[in-house]
């Protein structure tokens, strides 16, 4: 059983990813399992902006 802020931080990555992921590239997906970091701040950032 995930650990309550862990299941919030998924359900919040979740919510994000459904706004991007119209305008995320091919690799992104890929590139998010590589460098979770920067492609959190590209996706929050993007959705920001949206």
């Amino acid at each position: 059983m995930a650990h309550p802020e862990e299941q919030d931080m998924r359900t919040q990555l979740d919510r994000l990813w459904e706004v991007y992921a119209a305008f995320a590239d091919a690799t992104f997906r890929q590139g998010f399992a590589r460098d979770s970091h920067a492609h959190f701040w590209e996706m929050y950032l993007g959705c920001r902006l949206l």
